[in-house]
């Protein structure tokens, strides 16, 4: 392919880098190869080509130690892991804004970069596919079997993932940096690219990206000239193409046949149990009718969550919420079932049409349930000791407030939801809220504001009767600055309520944030410090405004709950 007019022409595009990554394994003989093509191409923008040897054990390390162009970064696995894990390695070390990869067996040519990149340098697209079997490139003819079976793949994640793809399998896929930035991908191995497409799939319905494909050539080369992958690796991306795509096509799909499959597992234990249990009266049968359906609900529990909504679990308090939410779905649809079974039976309807309705009422209802409340994003679920020790804290310092009736109050750190400033919105005459995760709001008595908690307050001096430090405090990194800060604003005479953590809380927080995930771990992981009555004191001492008229621990010593006047 000669070089085109457009290429002798090409405007150079400020701020842009392409990072090309190449994983390698035991590809001596082409390295050097692909690596001049790579660096022969002219395009709009810088290049940086970043080489991954997967522990190879031929003399691909000794060639990739030989190349000495400044804008080539080489990294190398001690232990050989796959395409899959050369990839995550290689995208954590891009410094590029667009990504591309590049096999290194020849199979690809770079000269066709520019078509993939243009539609991205004009706005147009976030990721580009590069198709083998569209366009009029050159391909050599090679195994009708593995592009048969190429296409099949590609027609069942189109079915999953909702694109319309021709080449899911392509080694060229392109896009912008902040693309592979916002999804986790975990194959090993080549069913990194069903996973890649399920889940840039998925980020495309949540953020409106554009993907495009593009034809490209194809020099594919037999299994005598080192081609990698076979039969084993098809099983696999099918496999992937199940587990990871969330569109609802491939989720109706799923909690369509992981149902029928609960259903003979439910059935076959009851068997099982009655048989081998030998379990003759009907008392018994019905128990072990309930126990079967209880196996079938666990089982259709993680069915559903890991494989069909792609849920992750990391804690086991996770895991429980899901289960009684799980069961009280299930629950309500089976409620429902009943009722309308007996509502039907009133009105004449055959027996057999009535419990068709009911199953369908029931699979629908549960669809919509598990859809919209179980299997939601862990991220999204607040645990389920937040809101509790919320109310307790809130709870405590609001006597407080009510003493300095119509007070001008600044809540430091006010959370996402200013909880506090809501709760006594009735009591105050004005109410602010800072933190740097807040929008500004202004609402009633109460206003927020987007701030980070550093040096400095933007407030005039002696404007508020009472700032409050909720479960902030240990949060600080400049702890003596933010008090001295909130001394300036505070009146004389004013107050500041804090709240925070005790030392012995903390085996106990870290124990339910990160074993069984009652709190939340990014909180605690966020702790700079705990404190006691006496770190208390020694900090307050610093302050010359400001003196201690009031220390006590509540929540069984977990918490403190500190009254400091300024002089």
């Amino acid at each position: 392919m000669g070089k085109s007019e457009k290429d002798d022409n090409l405007v150079k595009v400020t701020n842009c880098k392409l990072s090309i990554i190449i994983p390698v394994y035991n590809e001596e003989a082409t390295l050097a190869d692909i690596v001049i093509r790579v660096q022969a191409v002219e395009l709009p923008c810088a290049k940086e080509i970043v080489l991954v040897d997967d522990a190879s054990t031929d003399g691909t390390r000794a060639a990739i130690e030989q190349l000495t162009e400044k804008n080539i970064v080489k990294i190398y696995h001690e232990k050989n892991q796959g395409k899959g894990a050369a990839l995550r390695t290689g995208f954590a070390h891009c410094t590029g804004s667009i990504i591309i990869i590049q096999d290194a067996d020849l199979e690809y040519d770079p000269r066709e970069y520019l078509k993939l990149l243009q539609p991205v340098l004009d706005g147009k697209a976030d990721i580009v596919y590069g198709s083998r079997f569209v366009g009029a490139g050159v391909h050599r003819v090679v195994y009708f079997w593995h592009s048969f079976g190429n296409r099949v793949l590609t027609l069942f994640s189109n079915m999953f993932s909702d694109l319309n793809l021709t080449d899911m399998e392509t080694c060229y896929k392109l896009f912008r940096t902040t693309v592979i930035e916002k999804i986790n991908l975990e194959e090993n191995r080549f069913g990194i690219e069903p996973e890649f497409t399920a889940k840039v799939a998925e980020l495309a319905r949540q953020e409106g990206l554009a993907i495009y494909e593009v034809g490209i050539s194809y020099y594919g080369r037999t299994y005598e000239e080192g081609k990698k992958i076979g039969v084993k690796d098809a099983f696999r991306a099918a496999w992937c193409i199940w587990k990871y795509n969330t569109a609802t096509s491939a989720k109706i799909i799923k909690y369509g046949i992981h149902g029928i499959l609960i259903a003979f597992f439910q059935l076959f234990t009851l068997y099982c149990i009655i048989t081998l249990g030998g379990l003759q009266t009907t008392t018994a049968q019905n128990i072990a009718n309930a126990i079967s359906i209880e196996l079938a609900l666990l089982a259709a529990f993680f069915f559903h969550s890991i494989l069909t909504w792609s849920v992750q679990y990391h804690s086991l308090g996770h895991v429980v919420r899901g289960l009684i939410k799980f069961h009280a779905v299930t629950g309500v649809s089976v409620v429902i079932r009943l009722v309308s079974f007996f509502v039907l039976s009133l009105l004449g309807c055959n027996y057999l049409l009535n419990s068709f309705f009911g199953i369908i009422i029931a699979v629908l209802i549960n669809y919509v349930g598990y859809d919209k409340l179980v299997f939601l994003d862990n991220e999204e679920i607040e645990p389920i000791l937040e809101p509790l020790l919320r109310k307790i804290r809130i709870k405590k310092v609001v006597n407080e407030v009510l003493k300095v009736p119509q007070c001008s109050l600044l809540d430091v750190g006010c959370g996402f939801n200013y909880a506090f400033l809501s709760s006594i919105e009735p009591y105050i005459r004005e109410g602010v809220g800072i933190d740097f995760k807040v929008p500004a709001m202004e609402n009633g008595k109460i206003k927020t504001l987007q701030m980070t908690l550093d040096d400095n307050l933007d407030f005039k001096d002696n404007t508020f009767d009472i700032v409050t430090l909720l479960a902030v405090l240990e949060h600080l990194e400049k702890p003596v600055a933010i008090c001295r800060e909130i001394a300036r604003v505070l009146k004389p005479g004013g107050r500041l309520l804090i709240t925070v953590p005790s030392i012995r809380s903390q085996p106990l927080l870290e124990f339910f944030a990160f074993k069984v995930g009652l709190v939340s771990p990014k909180e605690i992981e966020d702790h700079k410090k705990y404190y006691d009555k006496r770190e208390l004191e020694e900090l307050f001492a610093q302050i010359d405004e400001l003196e201690i008229v009031s220390h006590k621990y509540f929540q069984l010593g977990m918490n403190n709950f500190c009254i400091i006047e300024k002089k």
